[in-house]
């Protein structure tokens, strides 16, 4: 499940580019190619509109298949535990 949309791409560049689909994980991403000898830098301008979901897990469900720990042993796990707190 997809999260982001993104549409109305558009790349202002000098440069050739070319906009090329990873199937595997559904991006894609933008390939520029520049002969030598290289400039200091390449100026490129992409816009775009996007459209972000979120998602959320139910963190109280979730919670709750774990046992409650204890404030000290949350210490102690996490290297925190000083002796004040012992």
């Amino acid at each position: 499940m997809r999260s982001s949309k993104f549409r109305d791409l558009k790349i202002e560049t000098p440069v050739h580019f070319e906009i090329v689909d990873q199937d595997s994980n559904g991006n894609r991403v933008a390939h520029l190619e520049a002969s030598a000898p290289l400039p200091a830098s390449v100026p490129i301008t992409m816009t775009f509109a996007t459209t972000r979901r979120e998602e959320a897990a139910d963190m109280v469900a979730a919670g709750a298949r774990f046992p409650r720990t204890d404030r000290r042993t949350l210490r102690r796990l996490s290297g925190t535990e000083t002796a004040w707190c012992r």
